[in-house]
């Protein structure tokens, strides 16, 4: 496999957004549907490796889910290779606490791949499939399984993953909803809630704050189902 060439950036951006029942019509639904699938990255990169840097305060009870697990490259690349960080994370969350006006959380942070080794991404929040992602002839292959992680409703009973191919400059959106049983989870009091996550990703040569939002994505990946 040939070797990415030097300066390849990957960026990733997860965007969360979750609700209970009260939100699922008007006036909640119409104001959830209006938050952004792709936002502007923080302006300058991440400077930190987990738990980066904390744009918004998170509840107690999430920030104890997040320190059980940090994201986190495997195989993880050898210390003797001394790379820089090639992979950056912006994780947005959005909910009905304040009527999904902004975001009640930012998370931006630096990894270090292997790439172009194939490797795997393993994110820290609930519900989220690893991404696994390798480099071929200058370009950037992500795979996404639908997984169990996905929650209900399933997906892998009619396609069990994706893949895409990236060319320097391109990127992918990938659209998905479920439904949550909770048990008391995030404090919605042991009934089931809703979530949509949009995963952004794309390859770059140099860093680009605007790289979701100068243009629609290249390719399109969804799995919108009709919660009940």
């Amino acid at each position: 496999m040939k070797q990415a060439k030097p300066g390849t950036l990957v960026l990733v951006q997860s965007i969360y957004v979750r609700w209970s029942k009260a939100s699922r019509g008007a006036p909640g639904a119409v104001a959830r549907n209006r938050v952004p699938e792709a936002h502007v990255l923080p302006a300058n990169p991440p400077s930190t490796s987990w738990p980066g840097i904390l744009v918004e305060t998170r509840p107690e009870v999430e920030l104890w889910l997040m320190r059980l697990r940090s994201p986190e490259v495997l195989p993880p690349p050898d210390p003797a290779h001394n790379r820089v960080p090639d992979l950056y994370l912006h994780y947005v969350t959005y909910d009905e606490r304040n009527q999904f006006r902004d975001p009640v959380a930012q998370q931006w942070f630096a990894l270090v791949s292997r790439l172009s080794e194939p490797c795997t991404l393993h994110c820290p929040l609930p519900y989220v499939p690893s991404l696994t992602l390798s480099g071929a002839n200058d370009k950037l292959q992500v795979r996404f399984p639908w997984s169990h992680e996905v929650e209900a409703p399933r997906r892998d009973t009619r396609h069990l993953r994706e893949q895409v191919l990236l060319a320097t400059g391109q990127w992918l959106q990938m659209r998905f909803n479920s439904v949550i049983y909770a048990d008391g989870l995030l404090g919605y009091g042991g009934t089931r809630y809703y979530m949509k996550r949009v995963h952004n990703i794309g390859i770059a040569d140099a860093f680009v704050p605007t790289m979701f939002v100068a243009r629609p994505p290249d390719y399109r990946i969804a799995d919108l189902a009709d919660l009940r």
